[in-house]
Order: C-alpha cells, then sequence, then structure tokens
C-alpha cells in the first residue's frame, strides 16, 4: 500500500482511498459538439472511443469575443469521479505518531 502524505489534512487522521473502485463518467458539455480522441492518422493510439461514453471531449467551435478583434476556440473535458463502492473507502481518527 502506498502512503502519501497531504499538508492540507487535519491532524490525526488517515483517509484511505481504494483506487480500485474509482471510475470516471463523462459528461458533454451542453452547448459544445462532441469529439474523439482517436487520431485518424495516428498508428497505434492509446486512446480509445470506448473510454468515453458518451465522449468526454467537446469542442464549442470559434466564439466571436464581443467587443474584441479576437476570436476563440475552447476544448473542453468534463466529467466526474465516482465511487462504486463507498464502504471500500475510510478514514481513521485519532492517529498518532511516534
Amino acid at each position: 500500500m502506498t502512503i502519501f502524505r497531504d499538508k492540507r489534512t487535519t491532524t490525526g487522521y488517515f483517509y484511505e482511498l481504494n483506487s480500485e473502485f474509482l471510475k470516471f463518467h463523462s459528461l458533454k458539455w451542453y452547448e459544445a459538439k462532441s469529439m474523439s480522441p482517436r487520431g485518424k492518422d495516428i498508428v497505434g493510439n492509446i486512446y480509445e472511443d470506448a473510454m468515453y461514453d458518451p465522449p468526454a471531449w467537446s469542442w464549442t467551435g470559434f466564439v466571436k469575443g464581443y467587443n474584441l478583434a479576437a476570436i476563440n476556440g475552447y476544448l473542453i473535458w468534463g466529467g466526474q469521479l465516482i465511487c462504486t463502492a463507498p464502504f471500500r473507502q475510510g478514514v481513521l481518527t485519532g492517529v498518532t505518531g511516534s
């Protein structure tokens, strides 16, 4: 088990996070078009379309700035990290060190 120290954790607490039960669920940005991370011309691309259902990547297209001589486009990657087995996570309180 790997143990990491977090400076922002309150003294006396020990958090246990089992990463095998964490899953990422992608969310499509409502104002953008879905796009795939798979490159058509790249052989051996490590990204698969099946990883993201619906696709996590969204492209807003080019947006004109108000009262500006510029245009912007945004590539958005969105989703949420959920736990499929919350009882396999934990926190210990009253931990002291020597």
